[in-house]
């Protein structure tokens, strides 16, 4: 298991059910029963807004790849409000237009023609069914030292690849409760640019969560705490 595990925090393929939720004030609810609340502006991609969002996400991010996720979120870089609710807005108005005059021009739809940038820091949360059988700070170390150990054979892509682990909490866990929490920082180069990962695992009841921040470590993110906020935001 502790391969399998590695393969998550790695971010390579794995068989995973891609879920979906809505967005709402700031909140997304997912499908699989969680909520969570990322930075103040930022966009999501997930099951359900995929086809709309395609070209239209940092390059970073791999669209062939939204299977193995819930859902990932980014940074806003374009003022065009694409959103199910702007068209809603749009219908609405051009109804109103043509009652009032049948030979008015109705809007159009709103096009988002921003380029996307070719690196933007992400969130992601993936959800697996499966939580370990012990989970213990000395699970932390030995998977530590295991993604150590594998690094050089599964991720060619990464130099200069280094982990970091540290047991956040522990308890027993119960039906309510989550058992730990795990916390991964890695740092690795990519194409000359320096990449920092903030990776949690979250255990509650049968199911892992693994939330991932990815940023550039040497462009600053408001604000700085922008990655354990949303960890900490999490609820069942």
């Amino acid at each position: 298991m502790f391969k399998k595990l590695a393969v998550i925090v790695l971010s390579l393929m794995l068989p995973a059910t891609a879920w979906a939720g809505s967005m709402e004030d700031g909140k997304y609810t997912s499908n699989l029963g969680y909520t969570i609340h990322p930075p103040k502006d930022w966009q999501r991609v997930d099951a359900a807004t995929a086809s709309a969002m395609t070209g239209h996400v940092p390059l970073n991010i791999n669209m062939s790849g939204l299977e193995r996720f819930d859902v990932i979120f980014f940074p806003k870089f374009s003022n065009a409000d694409t959103s199910m609710a702007a068209d809603d807005e749009r219908l609405k108005k051009n109804k109103e237009m043509l009652a009032e005059d049948s030979s008015a021009t109705p809007l159009k739809p709103i096009v988002d023609m921003t380029d996307p940038p070719n690196f933007s820091p992400t969130i992601s949360v993936l959800a697996m069914k499966y939580v370990p059988e012990a989970v213990n700070a000395e699970r932390v170390v030995a998977f530590n030292e295991h993604l150590l150990e594998t690094i050089s054979s599964a991720a060619t892509y990464a130099q200069d690849f280094g982990a970091e682990s540290t047991l956040r909490e522990y308890h027993q866990a119960s039906d309510a409760d989550s058992g730990a929490t795990f916390e991964f920082n890695i740092r690795f180069r990519h194409k000359n640019r320096g990449i920092k990962v903030e990776q949690t695992l979250i255990f509650h009841k049968n199911t892992t969560y693994i939330i991932t921040c990815t940023s550039d470590e040497n462009e600053y993110v408001s604000p700085e705490s922008w990655c354990k906020e949303t960890v900490n935001s999490m609820s069942f």
